[in-house]
């Protein structure tokens, strides 16, 4: 079993390039959100796995690169929930300016989106953590 975060907030400075002062103030939550998404994502492999002992470090080093990517992608929107990310408000007007927040691939009626970065689901394709099917027996 796994500890949260998978990404210490060194870690997650270093690969964001950020000063002390441009550190996000709720850093701790958000790793450790952006790291239960991605057990969520991954079948919880991670938490039923050390990544300390994983065998295959490449897999590591992507797993905490999507940790990160996810963070980010958290710290950018402002929310740690799809909940929250679809409480924003679709449409802003401040005097004569209109901003519209749109989500990708939407159909006209149903502009939600999801928590999850794309960046971070790409990060882990490859890796095997991503797959759905069922193991089985050799016959």
């Amino acid at each position: 079993m796994s500890a949260y975060p998978y990404v210490s907030n060194e870690e997650y400075q270093k690969a964001s390039y950020l000063a002390d002062s441009e550190m996000p103030k709720s850093l701790d939550l958000i790793l450790i959100r952006a790291s239960q998404l991605l057990d969520d994502l991954t079948n919880d492999y991670y938490w039923n796995n050390s990544i300390d002992d994983d065998p295959f470090p490449l897999r590591v080093q992507r797993f905490k690169r999507a940790v990160i990517l996810q963070a980010q992608y958290m710290v950018e929107q402002g929310v740690t929930s799809t909940e929250q990310l679809n409480a924003q408000p679709a449409t802003q007007t401040i005097g004569r300016t209109t901003v519209s927040r749109t989500a990708r691939n939407s159909s006209a009626g149903a502009e939600k989106s999801t928590i999850y970065s794309e960046n971070a689901i790409a990060a882990l394709s490859g890796t095997g953590l991503l797959y759905r099917g069922v193991d089985h027996a050799p016959y």
